[in-house]
């Protein structure tokens, strides 16, 4: 009988288990940052009559949010493929962590476009 032995470098066990310990806290980032280009003109167009937004991202461990005057807001193409992205005064926002105000609640941009962010809350407190 042929025993077959896989062969894998030391390096690629140390990479994998360093990837899965150091890996956890970076896919909170950027969750809603790239979409389609339906869902940027709709985020943009949510946003279009408002003066400022709140930022806050609960699983990086934000205790408050952060208020950011908008100067200016378009949806841009990505380059890659057919991903676009809003940019706020010039900057990629993440929809998962931005909040705008509608009906007197600060409501969170993806869950407003049907996204569903990880571990950020629908609504924020009065702030």
């Amino acid at each position: 009988m042929k025993r077959i032995h896989l062969f894998f470098p030391m390096g690629f066990f140390i990479a994998a288990i360093f990837t899965a310990a150091f890996s956890a806290d970076v896919l909170y980032a950027d969750q809603m940052m790239w979409m389609s280009e339906e869902k940027a003109q709709d985020a943009v167009g949510l946003l279009r009559g408002a003066s400022f937004i709140r930022s806050f991202c609960a699983p990086c461990g934000d205790e408050h949010s952060e208020m950011v005057i908008i100067e200016s807001i378009e949806s841009v193409s990505t380059g890659r493929k057919q991903f676009w992205e809003v940019l706020i005064n010039g900057e990629a926002v993440d929809l998962a962590y931005t909040y705008f105000r509608q009906d007197g609640k600060w409501v969170n941009l993806a869950y407003k476009l049907n996204f569903v962010p990880y571990e950020n809350p629908i609504y924020l407190d009065a702030f």
